[in-house]
């Protein structure tokens, strides 16, 4: 009786908003799983839920998430809600004056949508909502709730963890133990200390107290799905970090850090091989540039290659993920040995040499050092930014002459791309076709209330005497008509054929 009051109580919320509707937008969390349940299973729900956001299909919920109540649960938020939240925080008057590329700019993660007014579903239940009687309960593997729901649960199953320690580290890391990669390209199987012949190097964990959360397999727990190294440290004093995540599926690297985040533990922001990436700490919702170590670190015979806390400084007995003004090795040779004995300084990849640190700056957006005249200060997004990393990463707008994000990027009819807050006059938004072309191109629509492309539009008179004249989409004949005479009329015009002669 409860839960059928629960519902009753959803279905009340939902059809409250029968009248609002907005285009229907996944978290990138949830985004991953359905994505990979479709890699690994071509299940036919999930290839829907992915076809219904990337058609822009608009639904009285939206911004639906993941959500750590229950692993069967996600989240949504009304879209009255959802209009209501981006209108006080952008400070509009009405919802008229909120265009489509608002609603994608709070499709982060971390914006306010995803953390006020939310409401949490069971997601057979969010299937049932979003497709009534499409895809049965039960009886059809593959293809009803019931089966798409446990692979579901499956994906977010945090009971597979374990902690384990000395030589279990040695057998978990040897390939033999990996799940099967379809793809081949999964980080886990690709990693370079996976080899039976690097176990001498990973004895190097075990010999120095280093643990390692695993992630077993959902049907065979003699292989893993994915692994972290776990560090306790001395800077800063009493924490634990969980180092760069290797998984099969890049889905379960959420759950990973789902984990950290319950236990307190520091995590990467970015899961590469890089000891300058921004940590995590969960316990004041920071993320920071951070020195970290672990002492009492006796010099062995051989080395694994390490991704963070890479750097060795030999003298102290320390490793650490920054080189400080001391001697060091830099630990990132796959053999068991160090690229060599330094004496200070920063190497970089991007040069391939060492830098002082009076002469480079970090790049949050490139996630390294530069040189000066190798980046820029971005005031859009209050970083600094590699011009490597924006080349590569970014989209350059030509209508504000900028480098922007993918998310912030709107395109132009025709190629060009333009930044979401673009000002310019040369720019016109068609709403008939919801998109942004050229002034020099628009046309305005009397008819549709609406600026038209010249080039996909025709010309029509309003009037017998052809005083008056419009314009309409010229795939939508629906309101005008060709006169035998060769021109365009509105259907509304009956034309005296004896005048006409």
């Amino acid at each position: 009786m409860i839960n059928n009051f629960n519902e009753y109580l959803l279905d009340s919320l939902v059809e409250s908003v029968k009248n609002k509707e907005i285009k229907l937008i996944f978290s990138s969390n949830l985004r991953v799983i359905l994505s990979d349940i479709v890699d690994t299973y071509n299940n036919n729900i999930s290839i829907d839920l992915l076809k219904s956001e990337e058609s822009k299909q608009k639904s009285k919920i939206s911004y639906i998430d993941i959500d750590n109540s229950g692993i069967d649960m996600v989240s949504f938020i009304t879209s009255s809600k959802a209009i209501d939240l981006i209108l006080n925080d952008k400070g509009y008057k009405s919802e008229n004056d909120i265009n489509n590329y608002d609603y994608y700019e709070y499709s982060d993660d971390n914006s306010i949508i995803y953390k006020k007014n939310r409401t949490k579903i069971k997601i057979g239940k969010l299937i049932k909502k979003l497709y009534g009687d499409k895809y049965e309960n039960s009886g059809k593997p593959g293809e009803d709730i019931e089966s798409f729901v446990n692979i579901f649960k499956s994906y977010r199953d945090v009971s597979k963890f374990e902690i384990v320690s000395g030589s279990d580290i040695n057998f978990w890391y040897n390939e033999e133990q990996y799940s099967v990669d379809e793809t081949g390209s999964s980080v886990l199987n690709n990693s370079c200390m996976r080899y039976e012949e690097c176990e001498d190097y990973i004895d190097f964990y075990s010999d120095n107290g280093v643990k390692m959360l695993i992630l077993k397999d959902r049907e065979n727990n003699n292989l893993i799905r994915g692994r972290a190294l776990l560090w306790e440290l001395n800077i800063p004093s009493g924490r634990t970090f969980m180092d760069r995540v290797y998984t099969v599926l890049d889905s379960d690297i959420e759950l990973f850090i789902q984990y950290a985040k319950k236990e307190g533990w520091l995590y990467k922001s970015h899961q590469n091989s890089k000891p300058y990436t921004y940590i995590v700490d969960p316990l004041d919702n920071t993320k920071k540039k951070l020195n970290m170590e672990v002492w009492g670190i006796s010099e062995p015979s051989s080395y694994p290659y390490l991704d963070t806390l890479s750097y060795y400084h030999h003298e102290d007995e320390i490793l650490s993920n920054t080189e400080k003004n001391k001697p060091y090795y830099e630990l990132n040779d796959t053999e068991g040995g160090y690229s060599g004995e330094y004496n200070g300084g920063v190497y970089i990849d991007y040069y391939g040499d060492y830098y002082n640190e009076n002469e480079i700056t970090w790049c949050e957006y490139g996630d390294d050092y530069r040189l000066d005249g190798d980046y820029y200060w971005s005031d859009r997004y209050n970083a600094n930014i590699a011009d490597s990393y924006a080349k590569e990463n970014m989209i350059w707008c030509k209508y504000g002459e900028e480098y922007v994000e993918a998310g912030d990027a709107i395109e132009v009819k025709g190629g060009d791309y333009m930044v979401e807050d673009y000002k310019g006059d040369d720019i016109t938004y068609c709403e008939y076709n919801d998109e942004y072309i050229k002034s020099r191109c628009a046309v305005w629509s009397d008819w549709y209330n609406s600026y038209l492309d010249i080039y996909d539009s025709v010309e029509v008179y309003t009037d017998e005497n052809q005083h008056g004249t419009d314009w309409r989409p010229d795939n939508d004949s629906s309101s005008y008509y060709e006169h035998t005479d060769g021109e365009y009329y509105d259907n509304s015009v009956e034309i005296d054929e004896e005048d006409d002669e």
